[in-house]
């Protein structure tokens, strides 16, 4: 037997779009007024199933357990959403990992999630002819992890660790206007912003209100954990809550090669001396804007250095966290 119809999981499109309200799941991709950004994904982890089994006639009636009934535990809708950084991929993102986002642009760190997601993205298929494309959708989601991977010789990656409540929908694409109708952005939904940062323009400082000393890296990575809660199953709504736990943890790893500024670092890591740190990341020309990360009170943990027979320098690694304070004021992100 030949398979037909297989779900290549070719994401060729993928939208994002901030929902109105938690249970209201964006619909219209080009309402006004909805804020709706095509991604240039290069790997989209959208579960296309149902999260949860039909139960059995046994839930509602005296009917023996149909075939299709199974206990099970619904999973989680959790994945990843990896793409190029470009300013309005980010300013949805953060938006949903951080908080909202002031006229100044500067994101206001909310204790829980007020900026909920429709995911959603093009599927192709491979084999057979008639295959259908289909428009996969993903509503109440919440962006828990937000990593920047930030390499001097390439683009600037991000990571979005999403998790969502709602189960996601699979659609056709010609049967779109069927009820509830799903309108889509013109083809061939092109992303709007295409200016995507470089990883050679990105700065990182030590101390910045003081020696404000450029730190030569060869690699940056950035990490905004809220700590994601979705483990208890809610069986009156079918649903796996998903929350912020807290606290929020922001990481700092970098790596490069010994020198004098580095070897700053190690000694106030010995010395446990904390200090503010500063990641810049400006976007092309033509996006007008940078992302800014003020990091307050880090302290580094730095592994063993030492040099390999093939190697023609010292490398330096080291990972370190914004320590926060009482008033949780440890990190301002703006992006402007």
């Amino acid at each position: 037997m030949v398979a037909t119809r297989i779900r290549a999981g070719r994401a060729t499109r993928s939208l994002c779009a901030i929902q109105s309200a938690k249970g209201t799941p964006v619909r219209d991709f080009t309402a006004s007024g909805t804020t709706v950004e095509s991604l240039w994904g290069e790997k989209i982890d959208i579960d296309a199933g149902k999260l949860y089994n039909d139960p059995g006639p046994w839930m509602t009636g005296f009917d023996a357990e149909a075939a299709s009934g199974r206990y099970e535990i619904p999973k989680a809708a959790e994945g990843n959403l990896v793409m190029p950084a470009t300013a309005a991929a980010l300013e949805i993102l953060l938006q949903s990992n951080w908080g909202t986002r002031s006229g100044g642009g500067v994101f206001t760190l909310t204790s829980q999630v007020n900026k909920w997601l429709t995911l959603g993205w093009v599927e192709d298929n491979a084999l057979g002819s008639g295959a259908p494309q289909n428009f996969v959708t993903l509503s109440d989601a919440f962006i828990h992890r937000l990593g920047l991977a930030i390499n001097s010789l390439g683009k600037v990656i991000v990571t979005a660790g999403y998790a969502a409540e709602a189960e996601s929908e699979v659609r056709a694409l010609d049967e779109l206007g069927d009820p509830p109708a799903i309108t889509l952005p013109s083809t061939p939904m092109d992303p709007g912003d295409k200016y995507i940062a470089a990883g050679r323009s990105a700065t990182l400082r030590r101390d910045p209100s003081g020696a404000n000393q450029l730190i030569p890296f060869d690699t940056v990575d950035l990490l905004l954990d809220q700590a994601l809660a979705s483990t208890d199953y809610d069986m009156m709504r079918q649903v796996r809550p998903v929350f912020k736990n807290g606290l929020t943890a922001v990481d700092l790893s970098i790596e490069a090669m010994v020198g004098y500024e580095t070897w700053i670092i190690l000694a106030n890591a010995i010395s446990g001396s904390l200090q503010d740190y500063r990641l810049t990341i400006p976007f092309p020309a033509g996006a007008g804007s940078s992302l800014i990360v003020h990091m307050r009170q880090v302290l580094f943990n730095v592994s063993p250095l030492g040099r390999t027979p093939n190697q023609q320098y010292v490398k330096f690694s080291a990972r370190g966290r914004a320590l926060c304070d009482t008033s949780g004021d440890f990190v301002d992100i703006t992006l402007s």
